[in-house]
């Protein structure tokens, strides 16, 4: 309930406003809209408020109905009166509240997100164009689809539900890779961490949580593959061995050698089958050792796509990308797609940046490929956001 120290935050007339309709007081405040149109919003007043501040008859103006349906009614002052700041706007209360509800998703908490996407609904808008308006905010901009659809699509329960599985599998991977009687705090991998893990993984921070989760698997194999006894270590140690018997068979080590090339460095840069053999060869003979191999590898890859991090492999690097133009056309995307040969980042006037392209900037390559109007995504895209977004706030109307 109101009380006297808690006033209406603004000035009288010049914020908000007093109307009855059908016997019911409500305050009304004004939203501003950034296109610059403005909305009003309202919520019910008990007596009880109207006694505490002092409202007396003169200041409340009668409304008919047609008045009355313009208001967008949020409920109960009390509602927000308990937790607004006494120069906050109660609709920037009102999203705050509504933002624990729903999990503290960013999305409510993006004023400019928010704003548009009440806009467009309080003036009828069409889906398409909510739509279409929606996806040139920042928000949308700088996050994947993964990302997107955690915060929009799921409520607080499934996202719960989501972070305790991949909590369980992240937690089951890393006893598989390091054994079940390891002291895991010993390699620097705490709950916390896990946890973190779990949530960059569900959340979509990798992309896909499938990818994601099997690009963490890659790198977490490599590192307990360095831990001494550890089942990883062990199987890695099998698999050196299986490999130096392997030496002694020239032609199979030279198709082994393609397709570790293949995957370090794509089918782009792929060497001659004369460099190839010649590396079979020197390896067969220890003219030339594995690590002297990897080297190669690596020095190439670093060259021909500077953008990569350390020890990451061009196949590793551009999967995300590839599984984005299969999921988006509906088709299967070969390694050798001129597509996958532009994953290097450029400015506005074209030039190499140095960094990777990102999946925002692919995504937008892939849609202008003809491909994409005959796709599934294009069918399906636009409509799970609007619904989401129209069962959230239905409450508002």
């Amino acid at each position: 309930m109101a009380t006297p120290s808690n006033p209406f935050p603004g000035v009288f007339k010049q914020d908000y406003r007093f109307v009855v309709y059908g016997g019911q007081t409500y305050i009304v405040y004004v939203v501003q809209m950034p296109g610059g149109g403005r909305m009003e919003v309202s919520w019910r007043l008990n007596k009880e408020d109207l006694e505490a501040f002092g409202v007396k008859p003169d200041q409340i103006a009668h409304i008919g109905k047609n008045a009355f349906s313009q208001l967008n009614n949020l409920g109960s002052w009390d509602q927000v009166s308990s937790s607004t700041l006494p120069e906050e706007h109660p609709f920037r209360t009102f999203l705050k509240d509504l933002g624990r509800q729903h999990g503290d998703v960013s999305w409510l908490q993006d004023e400019n997100f928010v704003s548009v996407l009440l806009e467009g609904w309080a003036e009828g808008w069409s889906e398409p164009e909510i739509q279409n308006v929606l996806e040139q905010t920042k928000w949308y901009k700088s996050r994947n689809e993964a990302q997107r659809a955690w915060e929009l699509d799921l409520n607080p329960a499934d996202r719960r539900t989501q972070m305790k599985s991949w909590t369980a599998q992240v937690s089951d991977a890393l006893r598989e890779l390091y054994g079940a009687d390891f002291n895991l705090t010993e390699a620097g991998i705490t709950q916390r961490k896990i946890n973190k893990w779990a949530e960059e993984i569900a959340s979509g921070r990798w992309g896909d949580p499938s990818q994601g989760f099997q690009q963490w698997l890659s790198s977490q194999q490599h590192k307990a593959e360095d831990v001494e006894g550890t089942p990883a270590w062990i199987s890695r140690q099998q698999e050196l061995e299986a490999q130096r018997e392997f030496a002694n068979r020239p032609e199979e080590m030279f198709q082994a050698l393609r397709d570790e090339a293949m995957y370090w460095l794509g089918p782009q840069a792929l060497p001659s089958n004369d460099t190839l053999r010649k590396w079979a060869n020197d390896l067969v003979t220890e003219i030339s050792s594995e690590a002297d191999w990897k080297q190669f590898l690596q020095k190439q890859t670093q060259t021909l796509y500077p953008f990569l991090g350390a020890n990451v492999p061009w196949q590793q690097f551009a999967d995300p990308y590839k599984a984005i133009a299969e999921k988006t056309w509906g088709a299967p995307v070969n390694w050798d797609h001129p597509l996958l040969q532009q994953l290097g980042g450029v400015d506005e006037k074209g030039s190499a940046t140095g960094s990777a392209l990102s999946f925002y900037d692919f995504e937008k390559l892939v849609r202008q490929d003809p491909r994409y109007w005959g796709g599934p995504v294009a069918r399906e895209e636009g409509f799970a956001l609007f619904n989401q977004l129209q069962n959230t706030f239905q409450g508002v109307q």
